[in-house]
């Protein structure tokens, strides 16, 4: 019945709009105007509307790859996007275009410009900064930023308030194991710092003599500067800590 009816009034130039959409009309063939929710009229065989455009909430959910840090550190991000589109505030020759496209188009469209946007903003920081979460707040509203300036000619906007979610940044596997081994050697020098550098030559020597008794003699030249020595000075730091103790 309700179709019927809209079918009838749409006779006398009559069209309704849903909420959160609007409808694009056609004037001789070109691009004219949009009408907002509710019933409304245009005038009949010079005018024509289209099919109704969504203006409420998109949903871009992206995946990008081989985002350089300035330390050259290639990073995936996964994100969402939440973004509108109002053809009104696009420019008119853009909004006639984009009242034709369906939704993933819009997608493609915000994906590229985030895309940019992005890589840009990647670069500044260093590979170990952008775990941090006061830089991926600022990354958001950044792109946040940039995003509402470049996609405003064409009538698309992210949300004005938590319209970019940074879901997750992954490093790469061998960035990961060598950030740990970084934290393990300055833990290591930590240690080391606080003994005093006869205690250290001691120690060293310590070392060095246990593990030349597991190698053979063309390997002793090996082990003064070998990782294994130097990694084992702390235990070996310890146990004299504990002996000094006990006495």
């Amino acid at each position: 019945m309700t179709r019927l009816l809209l079918w009838f009034i749409g006779l006398f130039g009559f069209i309704f709009t849903p909420d959160n959409h609007v409808t694009p009309v056609m004037r001789l063939g070109r691009y004219h105007r949009i009408k907002p929710p509710g019933l409304s009229w245009i005038v009949p065989i010079i005018e024509r509307p289209l099919k109704i455009v969504k203006t409420g909430i998109y949903v871009g959910d992206f995946y990008f790859t081989e985002m350089l840090s300035c330390d050259n550190i290639p990073f995936t991000i996964q994100m969402t996007v939440l973004f509108t589109f109002r053809p009104d505030a696009a420019l008119k020759n853009a909004a006639a275009q984009l009242v034709n496209a369906d939704e993933n188009l819009l997608k493609i469209i915000v994906r590229d410009y985030t895309n940019q946007g992005l890589r840009r903003l990647v670069v500044r920081y260093g590979s170990e900064a952008l775990s941090n979460d006061v830089t991926m707040m600022l990354m958001e509203k950044n792109l946040a930023a940039y995003l509402t300036a470049t996609l405003r000619p064409l009538g698309l906007a992210p949300l004005k308030h938590n319209g970019i979610l940074l879901k997750e940044l992954i490093a790469p596997p061998q960035f990961k194991h060598t950030m740990y081994d970084v934290k393990h050697d300055e833990s290591i020098l930590e240690v080391l710092r606080s003994y005093p550098v006869p205690e250290l030559v001691r120690l060293l020597n310590e070392v060095i003599l246990a593990n030349s008794l597991k190698q053979k003699p063309d390997q002793m030249a090996l082990m003064l500067g070998g990782v294994d020595a130097i990694h084992s000075l702390p235990l070996m730091a310890s146990h004299e800590a504990q002996r000094n103790g006990n006495y």
